[in-house]
C-alpha cells in the first residue's frame, strides 16, 4: 500500500472529494479564496495585520476574531506603535491582547511570549523594506516549502500551521494547507489517519499535506489553499453532517 493510501484510505479520499466538489460548500467558500497575486496589492498595514493574526490565533481563533471586529487593532497599528519604545510597544500590545482574552497571554508584558514575539516581529516589519519588497522576496523563492521555511525564520511564534496560513493569505502558497484544529477535526471524521505529531513535526506535516494534494485536491481540481478554505469556511455545516463536536 502506498504511504498516501495509509494516511488517506480510499473511503476517506472519496468523502473529502465529495465535500470539495459540493456546490453548496464551494459557494460558501469561494468568497474566501485568496485573489490571484494578492500580495502585489498589499500594504504595510496588511502585512502587520497578518503577522498579528497568526500570533493571536495560536490556541484559539475565536478570540482573534473578537479582537479583529472590535476596532482595537488601531491601538497596535503601525502608526500607533512606531513612535513608541520597545517597552512601550510591549505594554500597548499586551493590553490589547489581555483585553480580548487572547490565549496564552500571561499577566506581565515582559514575560508574555506572545507579546514579546509581536514586539520582535514589529521590529522586523519596520526594517524589512516594506510589504511589497518583503512579499516580493518571498514570491521569488523557488517553491512553497522554501517560503514556509523563510516565514518560520523571519517571525517569532509563527510555526508550521501559521506560516502556511500566512502565505495562503497573500496567494504565496497555493500548494499549502493550514492544519488547524478545525481542519484536523474534519479530516479525522472523514477517516484520515493523520500522524499524532502533525502540528509539531515538519516531516509529518509535509507527508499529510502531500497526501491530501495527491489523493483529494488533484481529483477535486482544487489547490491545497482552496481545500483549506473549503473545510474551514464550512466547519459548522461539516460538524453537523459528520457528528463533530465544536470546541469553539
Amino acid at each position: 500500500m502506498k504511504p498516501t493510501s495509509r494516511l488517506i484510505p480510499p473511503a476517506a479520499a472519496k468523502r473529502l472529494i465529495a465535500i470539495c466538489t459540493c456546490e453548496d460548500f464551494l459557494e460558501r467558500a469561494r468568497p474566501h479564496f485568496t485573489p490571484v497575486d494578492r500580495w502585489k496589492s498589499c500594504s504595510d498595514a496588511d502585512l502587520w495585520r497578518a503577522v498579528v493574526s497568526q500570533v493571536c490565533v495560536v490556541g484559539s481563533s475565536a478570540r482573534w476574531e473578537q479582537l479583529a471586529d472590535s476596532g482595537d487593532l488601531a491601538l497596535i497599528s503601525i502608526e500607533a506603535l512606531s513612535p513608541l519604545s520597545a517597552e512601550q510597544r510591549g505594554s500597548a500590545i499586551h493590553g490589547v491582547l489581555r483585553k480580548h482574552g487572547i490565549r496564552y497571554v500571561t499577566d506581565e508584558p515582559r514575560s508574555c511570549k506572545k507579546t514579546q514575539a509581536l514586539v520582535a516581529n514589529f521590529e522586523f516589519v519596520q526594517h524589512c523594506g516594506g510589504a511589497q519588497s518583503y512579499l516580493g522576496r518571498l514570491a521569488a523563492l523557488p517553491d512553497d516549502a522554501a517560503r514556509v521555511k523563510r516565514i518560520r525564520r523571519d517571525f517569532e511564534y509563527i510555526a508550521h500551521k501559521g506560516a502556511r496560513d500566512f502565505l495562503i493569505t497573500f496567494d504565496l502558497g497555493r500548494s499549502l494547507i493550514a492544519f488547524d484544529v478545525r481542519v484536523l477535526n474534519v479530516l479525522e471524521a472523514a477517516g484520515v489517519k493523520a500522524p499524532a505529531d502533525v502540528q509539531s513535526n515538519n516531516e509529518s506535516y509535509e507527508q499529510l499535506q502531500s497526501a491530501l494534494l495527491e489523493r483529494v485536491c488533484g481529483p477535486a481540481k482544487i489547490t491545497g489553499a482552496q481545500f483549506d478554505r473549503i473545510l474551514y469556511r464550512n466547519y459548522a455545516g461539516l460538524c453537523a453532517a459528520m457528528g463533530i463536536h465544536q470546541d469553539e
